[in-house]
């Protein structure tokens, strides 16, 4: 059989057959290439955008979840220290940090610790038990529980956590917890370990409901039937967009995909995976994508998987190259009935053209020389014709060939509005010019969101460093920012908001800015551009840059910026800081959103910061109110005490000097009143005394019964001002209740609340009645024997002895107060000082008194020198207790409450110092805090057993307290008296 270039025929046949086989084939060859590639291309962009959607999904989780592990990350470092904590009181301490934490984080489902007895309390030796304390809400309340659990044995899941110490996150669970009347939950718990010395003491724990986390992932559908799941470290679906899968592992649910491509496995080593298969819950070949979601510093991470079917991914490319064909076939059509018209034309060919006719036909128009006929009928009009068309084929072939090389700007012109041919060219040039452009700008676009996706990921682990330091933090988020929108300069604004009544923006860090310009640091909202960025929450952006606004200086001099940008930093609404950077060159749009979208991140750590700050000044502010609460109780069972021994030793100093008065009564009597002096408490006793009872006394004012003849209506009025003002203050009253005539010495002392601030008055008095009418007795049996001595010479003798032993009892009164000075003026240099610390070098003998309260120890100040009397008699009473072997409960008792108590006299002193302006405060409190150091010290060992002998301890006793009372004591003695104290 004859090949088809060998069998005679005419010329229409000809070339219809030539120029239509050799367009085709470059129509098929070139509408195919295209078509692939885009459909190729298509698919890869899908590929490359559904692994970014999973990354920032998995990004956004982790963020999401890194919240609450945030909080009690810090909550557990904060109690790390517990054991410095009051034995009686830190587990109260726990409970209130708790509360503000809990409340402030609505997105916690529970928030609850673990202690193991065994390290918290002393006396608990078995191997298992533990305290908890739960937070939880219930009908829109909070609520608490503290329990005992696991006294026999732990749980295995708690004792998995117990053996790890580290932070985790769980493995998802119905919760088995639940409270009373608590709807069950599927959830997943985060802890933090509490460590003592490296070892495990306990952990701090959220429970995190899957709701929220499920709506995250169900709004992940970057395409039509896709769909978003998570997935649990263990393989656990948390969701899933069918619902009856969550809660089964994906080796039930997608087996085959199991198997094939160890999904199991890679899941929980937290890699990522992309693969193409078929969807069970789609029925379709899809394409899936994985991400690793590591939360905190745990070892199990998570992983969100995206599911995109294919055809939707290649279903613009199919769409597109469709199209194509379709042009190609209509383009085919019509070149065909161009060219069988112009067949027709020349159907009568002559001898000079079929030479030429042959080359046409063999294809071979590069080398047809034009044919030279001068005649003006339809030879010649063919002969001009074939020209023009060997013409037009060449530029049409030329046209061609550049095309295929790529060449999409040669020129070509048609040779008229009916070139069916050369615009048929034209359009597909122009098609394939706009799926390059297309490709370039996807191209472009892709490029974008590489950059803002690592952009992203690198900030996201800045801002997990150093978030515990707000200025490197904060330097190390601009300096790297600037560098990364490759910026000249840049400045970050923090939000101040220590004074609720003074809140400023204030200059943190900056990059290569002039100091000139920013010499002020602080910028209120509304107040220059970073105020009015602040105010109107707002991103400013400017190309038309006052001259005078900011100089960037380089190696080559200095200049104006091109462009302006100034970001809030805020979350919720909420500014918490403000971005400022300039640049030679304008900033694109994208990179416009890019700095505002991590501003969201920025903001959220700032305020992770401020929580963690908050946290620890709530943590010392309940410390500080707890000890101020525990030294004004000791303070008052103290007072009463003291006051007792008071009223002992004028009895005995009133017997002996005077003879008049036999006993003074050792009753006290306490009242309560509030800041109005309206009684809210009494003691039985005081009701009793004046002959009423408890019930009648609550609601009478202070000024019902008292006498208050010889009291000005101003002193009585600022006598109570002090009081509200936390003024101690101390009076002797006259009162009378249904006839009764009664004196008391009463000590008033306010009351202070968690604030320092005075809430109520506690009065303390003893009955002075009959001293009073002894001393009224006294007096008017001198003015009797005064009267006898006028009237009667033999009472001279008695009236003399009487004047002797008066003026007797003044010289030792002025005897006193010289000693008296004498010691206040004493210089701790002087050598009495050094030899009460020398004579006292060995312990005194059986039934004598380890310290002797003499003049050289009192300071002359009432208050001071009876908790001084108390300490001395507390270590004296230890010391005897030693000697006669007392029980070691006993003794350990009392050295508790020694600790205590000079812990509070301590502190007392300590906050003199502070209203007076003491100099030397700073070495006084460090003598003071090595004194208790050593009881504590003392104290525990002895708890332990480990001491048997106690004469070094209870010499080093005797030897501080001497020295410091008789000479650090003396030094702010005649400061605190200045002061009227």
């Amino acid at each position: 059989m004859k090949s088809i270039f060998t069998l005679r025929m005419n010329l229409k046949n000809r070339m219809l057959f030539l120029i239509l086989s050799f367009t085709i084939v470059i129509f098929i060859v070139a509408v195919g290439y295209i078509g692939l590639s885009s459909r190729s291309m298509a698919y890869k962009s899908a590929k490359k955008n559904a692994d970014k959607v999973t990354a920032q999904s998995a990004l956004e989780i982790e963020n999401k979840l890194n919240v609450s592990m945030d909080v009690i990350r810090t909550l557990a470092q904060s109690f790390s220290k517990w054991e410095m904590w009051p034995d009686t009181v830190w587990q109260h301490y726990v409970q209130e940090m708790y509360y503000p934490v809990y409340k402030e984080n609505p997105q916690i489902y529970k928030l609850w610790d673990s202690w193991e007895m065994n390290m918290v309390d002393d006396d608990y030796n078995l191997p298992h038990g533990r305290y908890t304390n739960t937070y939880y809400r219930l009908n829109g309340k909070i609520k608490f529980t503290a329990q005992k659990r696991s006294i026999n044995q732990d749980p295995p899941l708690y004792a998995k956590i117990k053996e790890e110490a580290r932070e985790s996150i769980w493995e998802p669970y119905w919760d088995v917890f639940s409270e009373e009347g608590e709807t069950r939950q599927f959830m997943t718990s985060m802890s933090v370990p509490i460590k003592k010395d490296g070892k495990y003491a306990g952990i701090v724990a959220v429970d995190i409901t899957m709701d929220a986390l499920q709506e995250i992932v169900s709004n992940i559908r970057p395409m039509e039937r896709s769909y978003a799941f998570l997935i649990s470290n263990e393989g656990t679906l948390i969701s899933h967009p069918d619902t009856a899968a969550i809660g089964k592992s994906i080796t039930e649910v997608m087996p085959d995909h199991d198997l094939k491509y160890d999904l199991a496995e890679k899941i929980k080593a937290g890699k990522k995976i992309a693969y193409r298969e078929t969807d069970r819950h789609l029925r379709t070949e899809t394409y899936l994508s994985y991400a690793p979601v590591i939360v905190g510093k745990t070892n199990t991470p998570w992983s969100i998987g995206l599911s995109i079917p294919v055809d939707i991914i290649t279903a613009e490319a199919d769409n597109n190259l469709l199209i194509s064909i379709l042009v190609t076939l209509i383009g085919l059509i019509l070149l065909t009935i161009i060219i069988y018209f112009i067949a027709i034309r020349i159907s009568s060919p002559i001898s000079r053209a079929t030479k030429m006719l042959k080359k046409i036909e063999d294809g071979d128009i590069h080398n047809i020389d034009k044919i030279q006929i001068d005649r003006h009928d339809e030879i010649g009009d063919m002969a001009n014709s074939l020209n023009m068309v060997t013409e037009g084929l060449n530029e049409t072939a030329r046209f061609a060939e550049e095309i295929g090389k790529g060449n999409l700007t040669s020129d070509y012109k048609p040779k008229s509005e009916k070139d069916v041919l050369g615009n048929a060219l034209i359009e597909m040039r122009q098609s394939l010019q706009s799926a390059r452009e297309e490709e370039e700008k996807r191209k472009a676009e892709d490029e974008k969101q590489r950059w803002i996706t690592n952009g992203l990921a690198k900030f996201g682990e800045i801002l997990r460093q150093d978030n515990d330091n707000l200025e490197q933090l904060s330097f190390n988020i601009i300096s790297n920012l600037v560098d990364y929108l490759g910026a000249n300069q840049g400045a970050i604004f923090v939000l101040n908001d220590h004074d609720e009544n003074d809140q400023y923006f204030e200059l943190l860090s900056s990059i290569a800015y002039d100091r000139r310009r920013y010499m002020q640091k602080k910028v209120k909202t509304g107040e220059d551009l970073v105020g009015r960025c602040a105010h109107e929450k707002a991103t400013i952006y400017m190309t038309d840059v006052p001259d005078d606004y900011v100089e960037i200086t380089s190696g080559m001099g200095t200049a104006n910026p091109s462009s302006i940008l100034i970001v809030p930093v805020m979350m919720n609404d909420i500014v918490y800081g403000v971005v400022e950077m300039a640049s030679f060159n304008e900033m694109t749009q994208y990179q416009i959103d890019f700095v505002e979208k991590i501003g969201e991140s920025i903001a959220s750590t700032l305020n992770s910061v401020k929580v963690n700050q908050r946290t620890q000044k709530l943590l010392k502010e309940s410390q500080r109110q707890r000890e101020e609460l525990s030294a004004q109780e000791e303070e008052m069972r103290q007072n009463l005490e003291e006051l007792q021994t008071t009223q002992e030793e004028a009895a005995r100093r009133e017997f002996e000097t005077r003879g008049l008065i036999n006993a003074l009564s050792a009753s006290t009597y306490t009242v309560e009143y509030d800041l109005h002096g309206t009684i809210t408490d009494t003691n039985d006793r005081f009701a009793a005394l004046i002959g009423m009872t408890k019930e009648q006394m609550i609601g009478l004012n202070h000024s019902d019964g008292v006498d208050l003849k010889g009291k000005s209506k101003e002193d009585y009025e600022r006598f109570w001002e002090d009081l509200r003002h936390g003024i101690p203050r101390s009076d002797i009253n006259h009162i009378n209740y249904g006839g009764k005539d009664i004196y008391l010495r009463e000590t008033y002392t306010p009351i202070l609340d968690e604030d320092d601030k005075p809430y109520k008055i506690l009065k303390i008095g003893i009955d002075i009645t009959e001293q009073y009418q002894n001393e009224k007795a006294l007096e008017k049996a001198q003015k009797e024997l005064q009267k006898l001595s006028e009237s009667h010479e033999q009472n001279t003798k008695l009236i003399e002895e009487l004047k002797q032993q008066v003026n007797t009892e003044k010289a030792e009164n002025i005897k006193l107060k010289n000693q008296l000075e004498e010691v206040q003026n004493a210089s701790p240099e002087k050598p009495a000082s050094k030899k009460t610390t020398t004579e006292n070098k060995e312990l005194p003998e059986p039934g004598k008194p380890l310290i002797n309260k003499n003049k050289s120890l009192r300071t002359g100040i009432e208050e001071l020198d009876e908790q001084h009397d108390r300490i001395i008699d507390m270590v004296n009473d230890i010391f005897e207790a030693f000697r006669s072997k007392t029980n070691r409960a006993q003794i350990k008792e009392s050295l508790k409450t020694l600790i205590d108590y000079s812990s509070w006299h301590f502190s007392n002193e300590e906050r003199y110092f502070e209203q007076f302006g003491f100099k030397e405060a700073d070495a006084h409190k460090k003598s003071h805090n090595g004194f208790t150091s050593e009881l504590q010290k003392f104290s525990k060992t002895y708890d332990k057993g480990r001491i048997e002998k106690y004469e070094e301890f209870m010499l080093y006793v005797k030897h501080w307290i001497e020295s410091h009372f008789a000479n650090d004591d003396q030094k702010y003695v005649d400061l605190f008296k200045s002061k009227g104290l």
